[in-house]
Order: structure tokens, then sequence, then C-alpha cells
């Protein structure tokens, strides 16, 4: 039978579900899962706090908003957030850069993977002329996964049917790295014009904080080539911000 001491230690255990891309992620030999931020934010707040934190991570490689609100709406109805409920439910969304990403028209190829047996090396050996012109096909040709208007509305459907969240962050996307704007040009502005759109919902919802990741240093990506996924110290420098983001907002954030 549970004792009361276990069940005072339920009750003041914290939920943390992170939803992100693979910015979230750590990249072998240059992080462990341990290095990376949400598994140092768990670590940080059980020693600040004193109490428990369950961390359920919904990482997904090359994710867009539409497929996280989708994920978060059917966590919604497994978790309870749609309604008022006991549990201590903290959330945060840490994506965009794929959203945000210009591509060249010529993307679309890559449909051609599914095609059995040859789809695969025909585009292997097509991503490799591409690649080199990358630039000048930029310049005839572009479009991005998400629309910004229908990346903020994404945002707002996941804030407005939550009754269940004491607290939800929203991590603005990182400047990627200065050489992929010369690779990708006008990457740098349409990772800004996103985060307004994030700044813009989050200020219609008293429970949404910004988390704002504007300080990132290019130095902690883990390389000029990758330019947007975080070495070592990149992970812990989002950690320290979004501690620093409790301290801001007081840590009466934790329910």
């Amino acid at each position: 039978m549970e004792s009361a001491r276990e069940r005072r230690n339920i009750f003041n255990m914290i939920n943390l579900f992170i939803y992100s891309d693979s910015t979230a992620m750590p990249k072998p030999e240059h992080s462990s899962i341990s290095e990376s931020w949400p598994f140092l934010l768990k670590s940080k707040i059980e020693s600040i706090s004193g109490r428990q934190v369950n961390l359920i991570t919904r990482f997904m490689a090359a994710t867009t908003a539409k497929e996280m609100q989708s994920i978060f709406a059917r966590d919604s109805t497994n978790f309870g957030f749609n309604e008022v409920n006991s549990e201590k439910n903290i959330i945060i969304f840490s994506f965009g850069v794929n959203d945000a990403a210009p591509r060249p028209f010529t993307y679309a190829l890559r449909k051609i993977t599914k095609i059995r047996f040859f789809g695969p090396k025909v585009w292997k050996v097509l991503e490799i002329y591409l690649g080199k012109h990358k630039k000048a096909i930029l310049k005839i040709g572009r479009y991005r996964f998400t629309r910004p208007r229908r990346f903020e509305a994404y945002l707002r459907k996941s804030f407005q049917t939550s009754l269940g969240i004491h607290e939800f962050l929203l991590l603005t996307t990182p400047m990627p790295h200065s050489f992929l704007e010369i690779r990708t040009p006008g990457f740098r502005n349409s990772v800004m014009e996103f985060n307004a759109r994030k700044i813009n919902v989050s200020r219609q919802f008293d429970k949404v904080r910004i988390v704002d990741l504007a300080g990132f240093d290019e130095d902690l990506y883990i390389s000029k080539i990758d330019g947007h996924h975080f070495s070592r110290e990149g992970h812990q420098y989002v950690c320290n911000e979004i501690l620093k983001a409790f301290d801001s907002y007081g840590w009466n954030l934790l329910p």
C-alpha cells in the first residue's frame, strides 16, 4: 500500500515536457546525452529546487511547427493538458529553425528518394550538384516549410487549449552561423522574422514566457559548416538562459 510520504513525493514532482528539433540533441564527439541542455536543465532544477523532475522529451530531427503541434495535441489528450488537473506540468517549445530556413525550389526533388532502388542513388548525385550551385538556385526560386503567419497559428493553437499546463517557456531560435548566411542568403532575416512571431504570440497568453537566446555566440555551434547544432558549451548556454528566465520571472514558475 502506498504510504503518505510516497504520495507527497508524487505530488511534489515536476513534469518537464520538451518539444524540440535536433538542436536539443547531443552530437557524437561534441556532447553526450547528459551534456545536452534538456538533461542539464533537469539536473539543475532538481539541485536548486530539491524536487524530482520527470523529463519527457519529444525531439525530432528536421521537424517543423506543424509536426510539433500535432505531437503536442496527441500528448494533450494522453496527459490531460486540455483540462485543469493536479499535475505540475511545464512545457518548453524549442523549434523553428527548420521552418525558417530558406530552401531552393529544387529541394522538392528529394522526394525521388522514395523510389525504390535507384531513387536514393540518383538523389545522392543530384544533391552534390545542387549543393554547389545552391546560392544561384536560391535566386531563381525559394520557399520555406512554414509561412510565418501559419507558424504563429500553430503556436497559438497549442497555447489556447492547455488548461492543464502550469507554464510554457518558448525559446527563440539563435541566429545561424554567419557562414550559413553566405551559403543561404536570407537565413538570418528569416529567423528574425520567426522569432518576432514567437514574441508576438507569447504576449497574448499569460502562461507563456519567452526565453531569448539572442546572445548565443556563433562560436557555440559545432562548426561553421554545421552552423545550427550546439557544442557542449552551446548546450550549457541554453540551459543557463532558461535558468535565468526562472530567476527573472520568479521561481514560483515552478508549480
